[in-house]
Parts: C-alpha cells; structure tokens; sequence
C-alpha cells in the first residue's frame, strides 16, 4: 500500500509541476494577445498539452524516482551534516581552555550538547498524503460532473421537439455539407444552451419560442450554432476530464474562465455576421426581456 501511493505521488507530483510549467506559459502568453481567436488556439493547445502530459506521465516507462528514495537521500545528508555538527560540538567543547590544567579527575558523563535532528520521513509523510487529498477532490469533481450529466439527460430527456418555424430557421443557418443539430424545447432551463459534443443538440426556453420572437430565436440559434462549429462542445468536454486531476489548481481555473469569455466573443461574432445590427437589436430585446423577468433565449 505504500509503494502504490509512493508511486502515485511520484505521478502526480511529476504531472503537477509539468501541468504547472505549461499553465504558467499559457497564462503568460494570454496576457499579451489580444485576438480572442489567437487565444482560443492557445488554450486549446494548452488544454491538449496537459492531456498529453496526463498521459505521458503514467506510462509506465516514464522516467521517475521514487519519493522514498529522494527524501532518504535528504534525511541521511541532514543525519551526516548533524554528525559533524556534534563532533564539532565534542571537540570544542575538550578543548575549549587549552592552556588551563584540570586536577580534577576525568568524568564522562558530561552531556554533549548537539544540533537537534530532522525527525526522519517527516516529508515523506506529508508528500504521501498527496494522492489521498488528489483521491479525494478528484472525487467530489467526479461527483459533480456526473450529477450535471444526470440533469442534462434528464432535461434532455424531457424536452419536446420545436416547432417547425423554429427548424427552419436553424436549418438556414448550417450549411448543407454539415450535420444538422437536433432542436428542442424545454420548460426546465431559462435560456438556450448546447449540449452532447458527439450528437449536438440546442435546446431553447419554451416560454421564448414563439413566432412574435424569430428574430430572438434566430440570433439564438447562430448564437448556439457558432458554439457547435467551432468546436466549443468538444472542448468542454476535455476540460470536464482534466478537471478531477487540476480541480485545485488556480491556473486551470483562470485558463477555463478565459476559455469561457473567448468562446462567447468569437460566438457572438459569428451569429452577429453580415447583420451586426439585426443582432445587436435582437440583443437589445433580449435584455428588455430579462429585466420584464421574461426567459432570454441567449446564452451559452
């Protein structure tokens, strides 16, 4: 049991500093670009590359060392540094008065005063109860991305088909050459949203659909369409599996809520196209909508 969890610290100690270069890198770089498209890609290859580093890093041909043997190593070092300390504490303390004769007859029961040691494994120790405090978070995010699995399927689930005004308008929107997204209506969510990167569905507030709103509905689709094309399903769901292995480390965070404002920026661009001003009035009633406490069909 402790060389397995000896072994997983050595693996997530790796990964992390690893993760942790390259997210710094990534950080960095975002800050002095400026295209959100130039920034999609970089965090895309950020994500990708912490995948790949996920992967490398628990081959088992990966070159590691083990815990144990690095911290031993210390531990004899401060053992051989405290020795010599003591000796030069003995030493000092025979001739401490070279030039004064002692009568007295010789003791040895003196006590020799010496550095206190390290207690030894004591980091070895905390560094062990890394994978647990890791098992443990991973778990509670393994938890919560299966509790908004559930609830997605289940409002899936429950959604009725849209209207055909409604297909319509979505089908002018994809191309021919493309795969036609399943549109869908719910009473359970407040605005539309995209889901299932392998089998893309849009799913609109069924309050919001209705043929007085098309020019709502329509920015709404191009709005969840972009996201479609772009590849923003697909990229979500990455993040979903890299988050148990980083969901404590703040940079992760940072990345995935720049990820979040970059996709929003680039998705508003596309829906807003040759008609910038038909969308930015579609935008406009949105917000009168949201503050008659109406349910906006934007949103990602």
């Amino acid at each position: 049991m402790n060389e397995l969890l000896s072994m997983l610290s050595a693996w997530l100690l790796d990964l992390l500093v690893l993760g942790t270069a390259l997210l710094a890198i990534a950080s960095l770089t975002l800050v002095f670009v400026r295209r959100p498209a130039a920034r999609m890609a970089i965090s895309r290859g950020t994500l990708l590359g912490l995948a790949t580093l996920f992967v490398l890093t628990a081959l088992p041909a990966w070159p590691r060392r083990s815990l144990d043997d690095i911290f031993l190593k210390k531990v004899a070092e401060a053992e051989e540094w405290d020795d010599a300390l003591a000796k030069m504490t003995e030493t000092e303390a025979t001739f401490a008065a070279p030039l004064v004769l002692d009568a007295s007859p010789a003791r040895n029961d003196l006590p020799v005063k010496s550095l206190p040691s390290a207690e030894p494994f004591s980091t070895v120790r905390i560094f062990r109860l890394l994978p647990l405090l890791w098992l443990g978070t991973a778990g509670f995010a393994l938890a919560y991305i299966f509790l908004g699995g559930w609830r997605a399927f289940r409002i899936l689930w429950s959604a009725a088909n849209a209207p055909d005004w409604s297909q319509q308008e979505l089908k002018s929107l994809v191309p021919p050459q493309c795969w036609m997204p399943r549109l869908k209506t719910s009473q359970r969510i407040a605005t539309a949203v995209a889901m299932i990167a392998w089998r893309p569905h849009i799913l609109l507030a069924t309050k919001s659909v209705n043929e007085q709103n098309k020019a709502l509905v329509r920015a709404a689709l191009a709005h969840e369409w972009a996201h479609i094309r772009h590849g923003d399903l697909w990229l979500l769901a990455l993040e979903r599996l890299l988050l148990p292995i980083f969901c404590l480390h703040p940079l992760f965070w940072l990345l995935r809520r720049q990820i979040r404002m970059d996709q929003e920026i680039l998705a508003d661009a596309a829906a807003a196209g040759n008609a910038p001003v038909e969308y930015a009035e579609a935008l406009l009633s949105w917000a009168k909508a949201e503050s008659q406490q109406a349910a906006p069909p934007l949103g990602i």
